[in-house]
Order: structure tokens, then sequence, then C-alpha cells
């Protein structure tokens, strides 16, 4: 780039006419180029770098997104999972139900042949009193078991 720059010549004022003054231009060569060249370098780097920056950024988003979209599949599989054993479980629990129906026993018995027993083929059973003071507590808990289950089926038999 050249610059020119305005040089008045100065004149003898003793004249009576005043002569009007030459403009001379001179132009000069600016040694600003090596600063503007790194000027210019410096300016690219930062280009590059923030378009690296920004490129990472994007990979990053591009990598959470997967990331997160396999997290979601693999989300809805173990909620399908859960409402197929939901769905077992409550199964179960309908048989258990129909298994411990007292009516569904009895009815099977009947058609299988069983018949009640009679006075005759009953046998009751005695349990003798343990000694042992440290027992008695378990043997009456014991006594109290059998008692009670032998109890409820001669009502379920006399029925």
């Amino acid at each position: 780039m050249l610059v020119a720059k305005r040089q008045v010549k100065e004149y003898d004022t003793s004249y009576k006419s005043k002569p009007k003054p030459t403009v001379t231009t001179k132009r000069r060569k600016v040694t600003k180029k090596k600063t503007q060249n790194k000027m210019l370098v410096r300016s690219k780097v930062k280009v590059v770098i923030g378009s690296i920056l920004v490129f990472s950024l994007c990979i990053g988003m591009l990598l959470l997104n997967a990331n997160i979209s396999s997290l979601n599949y693999k989300l809805l599989g173990l909620k399908k999972k859960k409402d197929i054993l939901i769905e077992e479980r409550n199964l179960l629990e309908i048989e258990i139900d129909k298994v411990k129906q007292s009516d569904w026993i009895e009815e099977a018995a009947i058609n299988s042949g069983l018949i009640y027993p009679t006075k005759e083929q009953k046998i009751y059973v005695s349990v003798n009193d343990i000694i042992d003071d440290n027992q008695e507590d378990k043997t009456e808990k014991k006594d109290t078991f059998l008692k009670s289950t032998f109890n409820k089926l001669l009502g379920f038999i006399n029925n």
C-alpha cells in the first residue's frame, strides 16, 4: 500500500505577485507487511481452533444422543419383561387360590373314588407329655398344633 505525502514548497514573498505553490507527492511503501501476515496467521489459527471445538461439540452431542437412545431401548425391553412377569405372577396367584379351595379338593377326591371314613375307621392319636420342664412350652405348642389340625380334619370329615 502506498501512502501519498503532500509537500508544499515555500517561495520567496518578495515578489509582487504571489505565484501559486506547486504540490508534489511522493509515494512510499509500507513495511507493515510482516505484521499483517502475523495477524492473518493468528486469525486463521483462531478460526481453525474454533471450528475444531464446534466439531468436537457436535460429535459429543451425537454420542450422547446415541447413548440415550440405547438406554431408552433397554428400558423399554425391561418394561416389557416386567409386564410379562406381572401377568405370570397373577396367573400363578390364581392357580394357588384354586388349589387352596377345599371344595375343589373334595370334588376331586370324590371323583377319584375316595369316600369319607366311618367311625370304625377313624383312629385318634394321643400325644404324651414330655417330662423335661424346658420343653413343656414347645410340646404345648405342638399339642395345640396337632389338636387343631386333627380337629380341622374331623370337621371336614363330619361335614
